[in-house]
């Protein structure tokens, strides 16, 4: 899992991987942090699957992507984002990213 802070580091790693998840977190968010402690464990999972948590901070994703709740997953596949889900919940996004693969 890498930390992403703005649009350029998150199109560099999408240009480069097949698919990406990357979760828009927030740092005030009692739930984001959680999330953002679990993601390791989570990529674990997926290990074809590059993972990485977007800063709330990096307001030009947020802008490109229309984001305006916490946590947001952004699903990217060969360099194109397929999916966009605002969940907490693990098994949404395991079967989310099922229907991707």
């Amino acid at each position: 899992m890498i930390e992403i802070k703005n649009y350029g580091e998150l199109e560099k790693l999408i240009e480069k991987e097949e698919v990406v998840i990357g979760v828009c977190l927030a740092d005030w968010s009692r739930l984001c942090r959680n999330i953002k402690k679990e993601l390791p464990e989570i990529a674990k999972k997926y290990e074809n699957i590059k993972f990485a948590a977007i800063n709330d901070n990096a307001y030009d994703i947020r802008k490109k992507y229309s984001i305006a709740s916490f946590p947001t997953w952004l699903i990217f596949k060969n360099s194109k984002l397929i999916s966009e889900i605002s969940t907490s919940s693990e098994h949404i996004l395991q079967s989310r990213i099922s229907a991707v693969l």
